[in-house]
């Protein structure tokens, strides 16, 4: 034990991890947190990356960050199952295509992916995956995803669900974000909405699990206040 103290120790002194006493868990001190939200009070927003004509991997590039996609699992198009049949509110045996990636901004593991959309819309892309696997990098002819679905689907979301908790992550979530077993995480279970052009109907089309490192991500917010609770 005694290598791996003087080491971390040493890492401690030149600023590349901060030790939290009595806790087990150090972080890099050097990686900038990554703010989801507005920080203007008065503008409402709920999902940065989802509100933009562009991405949030493009945001980050914009400013200096370099940004991998790794993926866990080639990408697939499978029934949905029980589970998933549930949150897209399908039937079971409907095609899902479905991605698991873990998201790496400037060599650090920032949030695993898993996503669920329907194959029907989306089996392009899957058959895209193949050709990026297994490490994805972003150049000038990539297509924001957001972009792709109006150009090539003339379709687009117009509104998102998403609902949040911190927990402790399980032993193969915190291999791959490479943290501790006690330093927690972000849950998010995002659910988006979308239509074609000149039709009103809705379709939930995609399904997604993120687990976020908490010590690297901080999410902002507004709401209203229930006008009966006004003056």
């Amino acid at each position: 034990m005694l290598p791996f103290r003087t080491s971390l120790l040493r890492l401690q002194a030149e600023g590349l991890v901060d030790i939290i006493p009595r806790s087990g868990v150090f972080v890099r001190s050097d990686i900038p947190l990554e703010v989801l939200g507005s920080p203007d009070p008065y503008f409402k927003i709920h999902s940065y990356e989802l509100q933009r004509s562009d991405t949030y991997v493009q945001a980050l590039q914009q400013i200096g960050r370099e940004v991998l996609v790794r993926f866990l699992e080639r990408s697939k198009i499978l029934p949905a199952g029980e589970e998933i049949a549930k949150q897209l509110n399908i039937s079971p045996e409907t095609k899902v295509f479905r991605r698991y990636r873990v998201q790496i901004v400037d060599r650090t593991p920032f949030r695993i992916m898993e996503e669920f959309y329907l194959a029907s819309l989306l089996k392009e892309l899957c058959e895209r995956d193949q050709e990026l696997y297994p490490l994805q990098r972003w150049n000038s002819n990539y297509v924001p995803f957001l972009k792709w679905l109006k150009e090539e689907k003339n379709f687009y979301p117009i509104r998102v669900y998403e609902r949040l908790k911190c927990r402790m992550p399980t032993d193969k979530e915190a291999s791959i974000l490479k943290i501790a077993r006690n330093q927690p995480v972000v849950e998010m279970h995002r659910h988006v909405w979308g239509k074609f052009m000149k039709d009103d109907k809705e379709i939930l089309f995609e399904y997604s699990r993120l687990i976020c490192n908490a010590s690297l991500h901080e999410f902002q917010y507004t709401y209203d206040i229930e006008k009966n609770n006004r003056p």
